[in-house]
């Protein structure tokens, strides 16, 4: 036996787990990225997260998904995998904000937390017909339609967009259809897009009325915005020559 000094190693850990502020959020089902998602919405997500320290105490892990859906509140992650926990199939049904807040402790106790700011938007507003145009307009601006016309609608929409095309313009007045389907719409600004539409009529000619259908949706399935639907006036006739007259003009013989 030998009396001398005894030496350890140690390791001094008072540092607490490291919560990234970047989390991603994909669809369950389809493994997309979501942007934007109704507060009635039954849209399921998968949330990940990265969360660093070499002692992580995973039991130790939970979220408070309240502000994605109040009857949710804290949970554990499904997996803890490779300094990634991941949350799967989180219901968004009464969806307020993207805003989490993450608490996570290592074997020793240092407890850490952070709350993020998520880039996932409530959108609860369908689109709104701004102005519909068909490129002419008689003399008291009301817009005027031929047997062919093209129609173009501007329309307000401030979130998830209208890519779907799920735009139906009304001209019943016109063709007898309700729900014609737009040939495509396109983002103008921040908040605004351009849908158009091929009207060919079938009815009599004299004043119309058309606009945007109440069916129509972005691509969350927001209905639109109600609005009064707009006059046009149907001129499906070629022009008629009802008098013809010709003189002739006295001239040097040739």
């Amino acid at each position: 036996l030998t009396n001398g000094p005894r030496t350890d190693t140690f390791i001094m850990d008072a540092s607490a787990p490291k919560i990234n502020d970047t989390l991603t959020i994909v669809d369950s089902a389809t493994g997309q990225d979501v942007t934007y998602a109704r507060g009635d919405s039954d849209l399921r997500v998968t949330i990940t997260a990265q969360i660093d320290d070499p002692y992580l105490d995973t039991d130790t892990i939970v979220a408070d998904f309240a502000n994605f859906n109040p009857n949710l509140g804290q949970l554990p992650p499904t997996t803890y995998t490779n300094g990634v926990a991941k949350w799967d199939q989180i219901p968004l049904r009464g969806f307020g904000s993207c805003q989490l807040t993450i608490k996570a402790a290592d074997v020793l106790g240092n407890q850490g937390a952070r709350t993020i700011n998520c880039q996932l938007k409530v959108d609860n507003t369908g689109p709104e017909q701004i102005s519909l145009d068909s490129g002419h307009r008689n003399q008291n601006g009301v817009m005027l339609l031929a047997s062919t016309s093209q129609i173009t609608a501007t329309i307000k929409e401030e979130g998830v967009g209208l890519a779907k095309n799920n735009m139906f313009l009304d001209t019943s007045d016109i063709n007898g259809d309700t729900r014609a389907r737009s040939q495509g719409c396109a983002k103008q600004s921040a908040n605004e897009w351009k849908c158009t539409w091929r009207v060919q009529a079938n009815r009599n000619p004299g004043n119309k009325q058309t606009g945007l259908s109440q069916l129509s949706t972005d691509d969350l399935g927001n209905m639109a915005v109600p609005k009064p639907k707009i006059a046009a006036i149907l001129d499906s006739m070629a022009p008629v020559i009802t008098n013809f007259s010709m003189g002739i003009i006295p001239g040097a013989d040739n």
